[in-house]
């Protein structure tokens, strides 16, 4: 698998990773649904993969709320994998530097977690996102969880952006695009179960249509899907 994938030859990607830093409060959210299905990663000793962890932010994050973690990452940059390498070595662990279809660098039933927020959306190869499912699923332990988040285009949502004028879904290299259907199947594709996929976040739809939030369901509008598995 080519390592440099899709980040190395973009322009400006350095700003695009690195704006992350400024989301700080945005980890809280999603630590919170982690917390729903795995209660013990507030205050437990548990093992947790980050497969896309860019500068390795979100290590830092569920590092400061839980020194006992033992955090590892994954990361196709390579400069955001060496910054990434710090806070993953503060918490015992480590970041590797590789493709999304490369074969994971860990052994059998190692973590409780494997998480991937907002990245199986920039890798076009459905084979590499197939191959990084079935090792996610290789490394966990059984009971252990698999996350997938990933914005949301359903049909509803597609609609809603020609509706609205809206093409931020193709913007900052957003090739690969999934509804509820499509990461469900990547989970079980992994012979996990299959959990549920989750509605996560609002969406503003712009000038022509600012209060969609209030007239439909989240379901219909929400920002991102997480996909959640486990593994029997």
């Amino acid at each position: 698998m080519e390592r440099r994938e899709f980040v190395e030859d973009r322009p400006g990607w350095r700003e695009e990773y690195g704006d992350y830093a400024s989301k700080w409060g945005f980890f809280g959210g999603q630590v919170s649904f982690l917390i729903e299905h795995l209660p013990a990663l507030e205050q437990g000793e548990l093992r947790l993969l980050d497969v896309g962890c860019a500068y390795g932010m979100f290590l830092r994050f569920l590092h400061a709320m839980n020194p006992r973690l033992e955090l590892h990452g994954m990361e196709v940059a390579h400069e955001a994998a060496e910054v990434a390498g710090a806070a993953a070595r503060d918490a015992g662990g480590s970041v590797a530097w590789q493709g999304c279809g490369d074969p994971f660098p860990f052994e059998d039933n190692y973590f409780d977690a494997v998480v991937s927020f907002d990245m199986i959306e920039h890798v076009a190869d459905n084979a590499a996102l197939a191959r990084m499912a079935a090792e996610a699923a290789r490394v966990l332990k059984p009971g252990g969880m698999l996350f997938v988040e990933t914005p949301n285009y359903n049909r509803r949502m597609q609609w809603l952006h020609k509706l609205t004028g809206q093409g931020h879904m193709l913007k900052w290299d957003h090739c690969n695009l999934f509804g509820e259907d499509r990461l469900g199947a990547l989970v079980r594709g992994a012979g996990l179960e299959l959990v549920g996929v989750a509605h996560r976040g609002g969406w503003w739809a712009g000038p022509k249509l600012p209060d969609v939030r209030v007239l439909w369901p989240k379901r219909w509008v929400s920002a991102h899907l997480c996909a959640v598995g486990r593994k029997r």
